[in-house]
């Protein structure tokens, strides 16, 4: 099974080679893992002084969310310990390549078994984080093989996930997962009937960050885009389907007194290009800064910034409901009591579905007319109900460092 799989996986290695040479994310990938080898020098010195290692992994940024609260907790109770944070994707690892919380950040290497076991030796690791998913076998084999205790957390699994059949892959795969927390019920009986008893719910740590983010001291620079008084809706994490539905309708909001601002899911020369070329009256946030005055829709053609641009919005439109992949983080706007309008795919988020069942959230058709959903969910009486909803939820990041700060592993080591 593990020759098969390291046969297709060449393959797509090599397909994505050569889709490298003219697909500038698949260059990417490959960048980000030549960089990567340069930084591991730090790791030779840490055990020659006694440092203890942990290795948390995010598949991208929305993982590197849900994942930030339980490294910034584990790093004040453990401030001796380094901190490895590696990515599978670009987004992620550029990003956050220079994140202070951090030691190092790095790369996941390719699945190839003997790159692998290399960089397990250079990072020699006391315990593992997995945030999510992103589950990669021949990693997963060599974890397995060193007995390395590994901790996957905010993980959910459903009816027919691969990691509960029955083939040897996925039984070393399970075998691999010292503790898997979940954010529901369902993934945790799932796993116990596929034999993974230290399966347990934890709930999800998006929300400790969400409400964290919004107790912090906001940008006051942002708060330019109040002035006027107009009704603000704020479209954040949008792909080219979401801007087409935007499109759609925008004439007419902008008639009826709505200013937008857009943040694309990609800030690259392309993505923004193509928003201009579908919003020709839009300004750019690299031309007038955080300004509404003299703009009806404001493109924001940088990142970092989105969580606190929901702070000024009266309505939040969330992208991603039309992706395979699913609607993005819903939870970012809400924590400011905001009703959220998003496409249909929400069936991956269960924040997302119970928002819907409560009626904080609505979802619309690809031919959908915003405008009346807009000026009905401004008109609905909230009094607080979204943000009170978002806060009862918390918790999750102190039973998931609780249970690291207490592991055999964490404990012989801090003594």
């Amino acid at each position: 099974m593990y020759l098969l799989y390291a046969l297709l996986y060449r393959c797509y290695i090599a397909f994505l080679r050569l889709g490298s040479l003219i697909n500038p994310k698949a260059r990417a990938f490959f960048a980000m893992r030549k960089e990567s080898v340069q930084h591991y020098m730090p790791t030779s010195t840490w055990k020659g002084v006694n440092h203890n290692v942990l290795w948390v992994h995010c598949a991208s940024v929305g993982e590197f969310e849900q994942g930030r609260p339980v490294i910034e907790s584990f790093r004040t109770r453990h401030p001796t310990w380094k901190i490895v944070v590696t990515f599978y994707s670009p987004t992620g690892y550029y990003q956050y390549k220079n994140w202070d919380n951090a030691d190092l950040v790095l790369a996941l290497p390719v699945d190839y078994r003997r790159q692998c076991i290399d960089f397990i030796e250079r990072i020699k690791p006391d315990h593992i984080l997995w945030i999510r998913y992103d589950f990669w076998p021949q990693i997963y084999r060599v974890i397995a093989e060193w007995r390395i205790p590994l901790t996957l957390i905010s993980g959910r699994i459903h009816k027919g996930h691969r990691l509960l059949s029955s083939h040897i892959v996925a039984k070393t795969m399970r075998k691999a997962i010292t503790k898997f927390f979940t954010v529901d019920e369902l993934s945790v009986s799932l796993l116990h009937n596929a034999g993974m008893s230290d399966a347990q719910y934890a709930g999800d740590t998006r929300f400790d960050r969400v409400v964290s983010i919004a107790s912090d001291s906001a940008d006051k620079a942002i708060d330019a885009l109040r002035i006027g008084g107009e009704k603000i809706l704020v479209a954040g994490s949008t792909w080219h389907k979401d801007q087409e539905i935007l499109a759609l309708s925008m004439k007419k909001l902008i008639e009826m007194g709505w200013k937008v601002v857009l943040v694309p899911h990609e800030v690259n020369d392309l993505s923004i290009n193509r928003c201009c070329q579908q919003f020709p009256q839009a300004r750019l946030w690299s031309e007038v800064g955080w300004s509404l005055r003299d703009a009806s829709l404001l493109i924001i053609d940088t990142v970092g910034h989105l969580s606190g641009i929901y702070r000024v919005a009266d309505i939040a439109y969330v992208g991603g409901g039309f992706e395979t992949s699913g609607v993005h983080n819903i939870l970012e706007p809400m924590v400011y009591d905001l009703h959220v309008i998003s496409g249909p795919n929400i069936s991956r988020s269960i924040e997302a579905l119970s928002a819907s069942k409560m009626g904080f959230l609505r979802t619309l058709g690809q031919r959908d007319d915003i405008v009346p959903v807009l000026e009905t969910l401004f008109n609905a009486k909230k009094e607080g109900a979204i943000t009170s909803w978002v806060k009862c939820q918390t918790g999750a990041t102190d039973r998931i460092t609780d249970y690291l700060t207490n592991h055999p592993s964490i404990q012989e080591r801090q003594s």
